[in-house]
Formats: C-alpha cells, sequence, structure tokens
C-alpha cells in the first residue's frame, strides 16, 4: 500500500521501480546468454530516459554480466572474502 502511494507521486519514479523490477526479472527468468542479451539490450534502451548515468557501467562488460546466464553465479563469496580482509586489515 505505502509504495503503490509513494509511486502514484511521480512518473519517473514510477518508471524507474518498474526498470529495476523488469532488469531483476531478466535475471531471475532468462537461461540463455543470446535471450539474457536480448533482453539487457532491449532493457538499456528502455531505461535511458532514467539511468542515463549508469548505463555505460551495465554496456561496457555486458559480455561478461552475460556470462552470468550460463553459470548463475554472483560474486557474494568473493565480496564475502574481500570483506573480511578489509576488517581485519583495519
Amino acid at each position: 500500500m505505502k509504495l503503490a502511494q509513494i509511486l502514484a507521486h511521480s512518473k519517473r519514479l514510477r518508471l524507474a521501480y518498474q526498470l529495476n523490477e523488469e532488469f531483476r526479472e531478466i535475471f531471475e527468468t532468462i537461461q540463455t546468454v543470446e535471450t539474457g542479451k536480448a533482453q539487457l539490450l532491449g532493457w538499456l534502451t528502455k531505461a535511458k530516459s532514467v539511468y542515463c548515468q549508469v548505463l555505460t557501467t551495465i554496456r561496457d562488460p555486458l559480455e561478461g554480466i552475460c556470462n552470468d546466464f550460463l553459470k548463475r553465479t554472483t560474486s557474494g563469496v568473493i565480496e564475502g572474502i574481500n570483506n573480511r580482509i578489509n576488517t581485519n586489515s583495519i
């Protein structure tokens, strides 16, 4: 209920929320690199109006990002190791 109220106040915020959900859905449902890449390229085109500054962050390493559709891995383990290293060295 609160989300609907917040989103009702801003067309741009509604679009950003919708794009966020679409982006997440791509990674949760797509099973092939080719389909994933096509979906991401379509999403990048739609997202231009809201996320113009971060699109390069996604577009430049797009091939590597699409490899997620092959292995379904995350960088969570590596991030955890990095976090442990950082907290132990302080």
